[in-house]
């Protein structure tokens, strides 16, 4: 009988799909990328009191060909340096180059230790595109350590529960039966 249950629903389910009406999918025309796209690789790490560099390439977003600066369609590219607060620290003109553009920040302007957000933003005179990202002002340019051992200690101290775990369980059999069973 509990069969006969099971199979009815079964059969019930998929008379019931097969029922099911979904809306047609919408149309959408997609006119591909327009803009410029920014590409640039600054150092994720810094040194405090020395100096940052960047060299920034801009592309058609539209067909991905790299963008010559020229009389014609003249580029412009500005960086922007951001405290944590959101205030602005620095604006940066890039210096520009047939190709590329260069980007400098003397890093003696900031004194703080800490991580800083940056965006690069370039135009021309009718596209304009941007890349943001963030820098981390340290002593010595380099990753901040971090010197705790943690994931020892919670192993450590894991492997000591389990073992007094064990040790307990051992002991109360021991106590229970007198002598302990193989």
């Amino acid at each position: 009988m509990e069969l006969n249950k099971i199979i009815l629903g079964i059969v019930v389910l998929i008379i019931l799909s097969s029922m099911t009406f979904a809306a047609k999918p919408i149309n959408v025309v997609f006119a591909g990328d327009t803009g410029l796209r920014v590409l640039s690789h600054p150092p994720r790490f810094l040194k405090s009191n020395s100096v940052g560099r960047t060299s920034t390439y801009i592309f058609n977003a539209t067909n991905g060909v790299k963008l010559i600066n020229s009389t014609l369609t003249p580029l412009e590219c500005l960086g922007l340096i951001q405290h944590p607060n959101g205030s602005e620290l620095a604006i940066v003109k890039g210096t520009q180059h047939l190709d590329h553009f260069d980007f400098s920040l003397n890093l003696t302007e900031i004194n703080l230790l800490g991580e800083y957000g940056w965006v690069i933003f370039c135009n021309n005179s009718n596209q304009g595109g941007f890349l943001k990202g963030f820098f981390e002002l340290t002593s010595d340019g380099y990753e901040p350590r971090d010197n705790s051992n943690n994931f020892l200690t919670i192993t450590l101290f894991s492997i000591l529960f389990l073992i007094m775990g064990i040790y307990i369980i051992y002991k109360g059999r021991e106590r229970k039966d007198g002598q302990m069973d193989d």
